[in-house]
């Protein structure tokens, strides 16, 4: 598995012999099809009434025009519990990212810009890939290219932008959460 796939790479890695190759953002239905193979090739065969693993596109995923119900079944795979406990994780990281973007921003500090805006853009990628996602991958590009402190304002208004839409996409996970949260929660 890697993070850093290039055209070509799977190509090579399987020229070298790997057996398989799964690239992140890991996505259920790919690494169910490389396992698939895998049992194939070294004759491992499926229990009687055992499924292969698929999506059902709309079992367990929040309701919703914030979130990417498609994307969410090939990443999840329809698990609810899973996607529940992957946005109490996001509601844990992301304000912590964003206060970082906010806090490069004032320090002129390019690499905080890059690191923090990426790892924002990577937890949203699970649900979205659209607005904060995009506002993510543009606030990363400007620190990749050493954009503040000549574009400084263009950068805070990207940010502010991100924050209201990151607070659109957060209130979504907790009105999904909501109903399953328990008072020790």
């Amino acid at each position: 598995m890697t993070a850093h796939a290039l055209q070509g790479d799977r190509e090579k890695c399987l020229e070298a012999g790997m057996d398989g190759y799964v690239a992140k953002p890991l996505l259920i239905d790919d690494l169910a099809t490389v396992l698939d193979d895998m049992a194939e090739k070294f004759g491992i065969r499926r229990a009687p009434g055992e499924a292969a693993a698929g999506t059902d596109e709309k079992a367990g995923l929040p309701q919703t025009e914030v979130f990417d119900r498609a994307l969410m079944a090939q990443v999840f795979g329809n698990d609810a519990e899973f996607i529940k406990e992957s946005m109490v994780l996001f509601l844990r990281d992301a304000p912590g990212l964003l206060a970082e973007i906010e806090g490069a921003l004032e320090r002129d500090d390019n690499g905080a810009l890059t690191v923090n805006a990426h790892s924002l853009k990577g937890i949203t990628g699970y649900y979205t890939k659209s607005d904060v996602y995009q506002a993510c991958f543009e606030l990363e590009q400007m620190g990749r290219s050493a954009a503040l402190p000549k574009e400084k304002e263009k950068a805070r208004a990207r940010a502010e932008d991100l924050k209201a839409r990151l607070r659109a996409l957060t209130d979504a996970m907790e009105d999904t959460l909501r109903p399953s949260r328990t008072k020790t929660d």
